[in-house]
């Protein structure tokens, strides 16, 4: 069965691929990381606004596709295991989704149909931060928007069932 939220997707428009991953790449085209994520924040805040929310529906629709128990099974220390429920990480496993969405296009895309791949103990909490940080660049107040996609842990209903 499809998932709702999945069917919902041909209503909502995301940024097109190319330029989403083209962006994402900025992240890792620098050694340090920090870099990376400034860079990205300084691109996107040349873009138009319209361009920055369609960036932030994109990155939630990543998250929340990467977002199932297979998943979460598969991210280092803190991973989802059935007799340590309390060792889980809701937190950690949404940042170790931002590290697997800040390798790019053809590493996701791997990760995604094997969990497996899921990078190990790395996190990226800051990529959550970007689009806000860039629309306040560009506007010089705060960025409110409610993507369509919940990229939190366990929004993805059908992904844990």
């Amino acid at each position: 069965m499809m998932d709702e939220n999945i069917k919902k997707h041909k209503e909502v428009k995301l940024m097109n691929d190319s330029d989403f991953w083209t962006l994402v790449s900025l992240i890792n085209g620098t050694k340090q990381i920090k870099e990376g994520i400034q860079l990205l924040i300084t691109e996107l805040a040349k873009l138009k606004v319209k361009e920055i929310k369609l960036f932030e529906e994109t990155l939630s629709f990543k998250l929340y596709l990467l977002d199932t128990k297979d998943h979460a099974c598969y991210f280092g220390d803190h991973s989802f295991r059935e007799e340590k429920p309390n060792t889980f990480s809701v937190d950690l496993f949404l940042y170790a989704r931002c590290a697997a969405v800040s390798r790019g296009e053809k590493i996701y895309n791997e990760i995604l149909d094997n969990p497996k791949l899921m990078p190990k103990n790395e996190f990226l909490e800051e990529l959550l931060d970007v689009t806000s940080a860039a629309y306040e660049e560009k506007k010089g107040k705060e960025f409110i928007i409610n993507a369509t996609y919940d990229y939190e842990t366990f929004s993805n209903k059908n992904g844990w069932s």
